[in-house]
């Protein structure tokens, strides 16, 4: 592999060479893993880099017997470091191509709306959170932190290989266009009149649930709009807030628990 081309992989590390060339780079046998598991993603997968000292032959060939075609790149240590993004990397990565086949159906029960997300770690959380309640659907905004960038897909623990991850240009209009498909809209913010342990989520209902950016919440644009519901939960405490991807949690275990007790 020629210095120029481990350029190219080496830029994908930044999105303006992600969104234009439309792939990203994973790293680590985990995230490999849940890749190669993933119906969606398991013939994205373009490249395998290994660096010359991996020795985990036995997860090489798994690999390469299911990605079809698949072609290898056995880097020295000096030169796989160029595209490494970890601290203690296990020596093994790859080029994956963005998924484009992604579509909100309208036939999804439950939801998550990101508004502004500006930390990876965050948002990496959010859809691993998302997929362990069986969410399959997430709608970010555009004004959200890429979700292939490596923090996020490290922290999602391969989550983002099996949640819908759809970017809306303007979530507001978005947000708008899924109540005409019969969605009923949930804002989580502070000092909301109803709390979450009020608020009744119906197995026959559908939802989307809208949550806001770490420091400022949900944009003022979304907040304005007064056919939305609004819930807030409960604190116990003089705590001002709750981390965005805590809070995540908290909401889609009631939403999971009243749909479930209600069918």
């Amino acid at each position: 592999m020629t210095n120029n081309e481990i350029k190219v992989i080496e830029n994908l590390k930044k999105k303006k060479y992600r969104d234009e060339s439309g792939r990203f780079l994973i790293e680590g046998k985990h995230l490999l893993d849940e890749c190669v598991k993933s119906d969606a993603y398991r013939e994205s997968i373009e490249l395998l880099i290994i660096r010359d000292d991996f020795e985990e032959v036995d997860f090489v060939n798994m690999i390469k017997n299911t990605v079809s075609n698949l072609p290898v790149e056995i880097l020295e240590a000096k030169k796989f470091g160029r595209i490494s993004d970890t601290v203690n990397s296990q020596g093994i990565a790859a080029v994956v191509k963005k998924y484009a086949g992604f579509v909100v159906t309208g036939e999804e029960r439950i939801i998550t709306a990101l508004d502004n997300i500006s930390d990876p770690g965050n948002f990496g959380t959010i859809l691993r959170t998302c997929r362990w309640f069986g969410i399959k659907t997430v709608i970010c905004g555009n004004n959200s932190v890429d979700v292939y960038n490596s923090k996020t897909i490290r922290s999602s623990q391969g989550a983002v290989f099996y949640v819908n991850v759809s970017e809306s240009p303007d979530l507001n209009v978005t947000l708008k266009e899924m109540t005409y498909k019969g969605y009923n809209v949930i804002l989580t913010t502070t000092g909301a009149d109803t709390g979450l342990n009020d608020y009744k989520f119906e197995s026959d209902k559908k939802y989307v649930i809208v949550f806001g950016n770490e420091a400022s919440g949900i944009s003022d644009e979304i907040v304005n709009e007064k056919s939305y519901d609004r819930i807030s939960i409960e604190g116990y405490s003089d705590c001002e807030s709750l981390n965005v991807a805590t809070s995540v949690g908290i909401v889609m275990y009631k939403a999971a628990s009243d749909m479930k007790k209600d069918t």
